[in-house]
């Protein structure tokens, strides 16, 4: 578990930090998140789906359909795919709310990224001399800050698309190295029902932003059968799959997603 701690002159200020080299913290996320903002650049080579969280629904990466695996992230560490969720880009850092409902930057220990005793010139500051917030600190902050402002704003669309009725089940079937496989819990763009809107129902969620997503996830879908042909491959080494994992859970008969395992830094 990640040993996630509010970020505070008196534990931080004689430490300093590495920014990443390695999406390995990500090799055993399933699903990412996506935002509305960075939508029209995950469609260009992201599966899209829409999950259930609680009664509501989110927009997603699929970057696998087995559990505790990534099918992104190499062997070595290496994004294979062109475009990095933001998911992802804030690691090692995230926000959390306090029980006033503050946002505090924390930063996870157990990422391996944390100085406690640098040498001059390693790695980047928590704090400057006067004690306030380093400037790389303040850039981490302002990035989190809009990735939390978009999530809300993305899941305002998703509801809008959810209360227009234009989503439908998208079940899938992969063969794993104990058979055939069917993934359930994926949502997508029902595009008969989306066709026979009427105009003044699209020209709503035109407006509001809504369309973008929906247009995006259709477009996504042609990047669907890659990544089941991908695990497909990797499945023939494979004798056995992982229990559990991070997006994904397993029974004897499906795969079904699970967004009560988050992404790192959400």
């Amino acid at each position: 578990m990640p040993k996630i701690q509010p970020i505070t002159p008196s534990r931080y200020r004689d430490c300093r930090w590495k920014r990443y080299q390695s999406y390995a913290f990500a090799a055993q996320q399933a699903v990412a998140p996506i935002l509305a903002q960075e939508v029209s650049k995950a469609v260009m080579s992201l599966p899209l789906a829409f999950i259930e969280d609680q009664g509501a629904m989110q927009l997603v990466a699929v970057q696998s359909l087995e559990p505790n695996r990534n099918l992104f992230v190499a062997p070595d560490g290496r994004w294979l795919g062109s475009y990095v969720p933001a998911a992802f880009r804030g690691f090692p850092f995230t926000l959390m709310k306090t029980e006033q409902g503050q946002q505090v930057l924390c930063f996870d220990e157990d990422s391996g990224l944390l100085l406690q005793h640098p040498t001059p010139g390693d790695g980047e500051p928590f704090f400057d001399a006067d004690g306030e917030p380093s400037e790389p600190i303040r850039q981490v902050l302002e990035f989190l800050s809009q990735v939390d402002a978009n999530r809300a704003v993305t899941n305002r669309l998703c509801q809008q698309i959810a209360d227009a009725e234009l989503l439908q089940p998208w079940p899938l079937k992969v063969t794993t190295a104990e058979g055939e496989r069917l993934v359930k819990g994926l949502f997508c763009i029902h595009e008969p029902a989306f066709n026979a809107l009427p105009l003044d129902r699209l020209d709503q969620l035109r407006q509001s932003g809504a369309l973008t997503l929906i247009l995006c996830q259709l477009l996504s879908m042609q990047h669907m059968q890659p990544l089941i042909r991908m695990a497909e491959q990797q499945a023939v080494t494979q004798t056995s799959v992982p229990a559990g994992g991070s997006g994904l859970s397993d029974d004897s008969e499906s795969l079904h997603f699970d967004w009560d395992a988050k992404s790192p830094s959400t």
